[in-house]
């Protein structure tokens, strides 16, 4: 759980079982900053630590492991491939802002720069980007979209070669914002819609697609009563955005099904290795609330 140095570790039905970790530098243990929980290879656990730049593993069993540093700058995201080589998100410092500049990086099990892909805007990297979205793939392949683009690419692990792209030409959603999007307080200002994360359904060869969207009853907030930094343990996200998931067809390329939620959805891939959204609210007392859903598609096109 990111900002208490911990990891939760809930049953299938919701039940609370145990926590890994807790704040601190020793073996196990984490900062406030872990940006990626996932299973790995042979159902390991492996958590990422940002400020420590360390790797930490589990086993199936969650038992501590080991704990490896990351030779990387501190990254947006790092994942661990099936192989053990890491995909990192982040900038080369010397190409930061740099024409060629991408935005993911595969590094050899020696840490070892093999490949860089993830080019999907026009000129340099704009001063107020905001960093790509991604979902690995298993035949070592990675989706990738800009946040303000409805634009989904797929990218070789192997070659670094762009293997795909889809493109959604929707009304609701702004145009082309590569060269300098400009981006809104969202509590000041209504929030245009950004693609928030997507998810492949491997099995079904479906993208799933996050959208938030200003909530229906948006309206601007006074900051001077709002605790800062605004995160969703201080503020109402759920009141500020709606979400909107939708079904893409890799194949045809087609949107398959579409549901708006009345809610700040997030997405995982969960250890059936299909999408699961959540969101996160916190009752009167404080007590953090996380309401997860496990969607899946009933026959042609049905969301359920």
């Amino acid at each position: 759980m990111e900002g208490e140095g911990e990891v939760l570790v809930y049953s299938s039905d919701g039940t609370f079982e145990r926590t890994l970790g807790g704040t601190g530098q020793g073996p196990g243990q984490f900062s406030r900053n872990i940006v990626r929980v996932a299973v790995g290879a042979q159902d390991s656990l492996y958590v990422v630590d940002r400020s420590l730049r360390r790797l930490t593993v589990f086993s199936p069993e969650l038992t501590y492991v080991r704990t490896e540093s990351l030779p990387f700058l501190p990254p947006m995201d790092v994942w661990v491939l099936p192989d053990h080589r890491f995909l990192v998100q982040g900038w080369r410092q010397s190409q930061r802002r740099a024409e060629d500049q991408q935005g993911f990086h595969v590094y050899s099990t020696d840490r070892d720069l093999l490949l860089s892909v993830g080019k999907t805007w026009r000129g340099t990297v704009p001063r107020s980007y905001t960093p790509q979205v991604a979902d690995v793939m298993a035949d070592n392949s990675v989706w990738t979209a800009m946040r303000r683009q409805y634009r989904l690419s797929r990218w070789s692990l192997e070659t670094g070669a762009r293997l795909t792209t889809l493109i959604r030409n929707a009304a609701w959603f702004p145009g082309d914002t590569t060269t300098e999007p400009r981006f809104a307080n969202p509590y000041t200002e209504k929030p245009a819609p950004y693609v928030q994360g997507l998810v492949a359904g491997r099995r079904e060869g479906y993208l799933w697609v996050l959208v938030d969207v200003a909530d229906r009853s948006w309206k601007p907030r006074d900051l001077a009563t709002e605790k800062t930094p605004l995160t969703p343990e201080n503020a109402d996200f759920n009141g500020v955005f709606d979400s909107v998931v939708e079904v893409i067809d890799i194949k045809s390329e087609e949107v398959v099904a579409r549901q708006r939620t009345d809610a700040a959805l997030r997405v995982v891939r969960g250890n059936d290795d299909q999408p699961l959204f959540f969101s996160y609210d916190v009752t009167e007392s404080g007590v953090p609330v996380i309401d997860v859903w496990k969607p899946h598609l009933n026959g042609e096109g049905d969301e359920s």
